[in-house]
């Protein structure tokens, strides 16, 4: 809000007496004026990262006068209150747009925070499965290892059940004893941790 004092000065008419001893009075009259001006949008959040389910709280402290809120969260899903809460469904980066209002004289300011918001996967896939290149290998055979059907993982650890391991997302393997071995592969990301454990039998 900008506020405006206007000054208006008054002469007096003087009586003979005061000429003597000194210049005209003056009467000082004071006016305040409130103007409305312009908005400033500015965005921000509780956090800005966060993983599945995630439900994050933005705030406006926005500047100036601003009768209206319009925010857009960048998944399709916008709101017009001062400081909602919203809930991302899907993982992914969000650019998130908040536009202010003053609804007196119309002036709006808006703010544009790109990728803003990262919601990140989690790991868990009831149906994640290891996948082997060969499904009844002998000794000496080049396995290929891998997985299916999971969130994004950030780091592998292999244990192929030989005291061999690899950090490999998708590793080879070669048996040098016949057995069956039990295969356990750990992945992990920013979120949380899984185990997937089958067996293999070597001939």
């Amino acid at each position: 809000m900008k506020r405006i004092w206007i000054i208006t000065i008054f002469a007096a008419a003087a009586s003979a007496a005061f000429l003597v001893t000194s210049c005209d009075e003056l009467i000082t009259q004071v006016n305040e004026v409130t103007l409305s001006g312009y908005p400033e949008a500015l965005i921000d959040a509780e956090i800005n990262s966060c993983c599945l389910p995630c439900v994050i709280k933005f705030y406006s402290n926005s500047n100036g006068p601003h009768h209206e809120w319009l925010w857009d969260f960048g998944d399709g899903n916008t709101s017009t209150i001062q400081d909602p809460s919203h809930s991302y469904a899907q993982a992914g980066k969000y650019t998130v747009m908040l536009t202010i209002t003053d609804t007196v004289e119309n002036n709006d300011n808006r703010e544009i925070r790109i990728n803003f918001i990262n919601v990140k996967d989690t790991l868990y896939r009831t149906t994640a499965q290891l996948t082997f290149s060969h499904l009844t290998p002998t000794i000496n055979d080049t396995i290929s290892f891998s997985v299916s059907d999971f969130g994004t993982a950030k780091t592998w650890f292999w244990d192929f059940g030989d005291d061999s391991t690899s950090t490999e997302n998708s590793p080879t393997h070669v048996y040098a004893a016949a057995d069956t071995f039990e295969i356990r592969l750990t992945i992990t990301n920013d979120c949380d941790s899984l185990d997937i454990v089958d067996t293999l039998i070597v001939n």
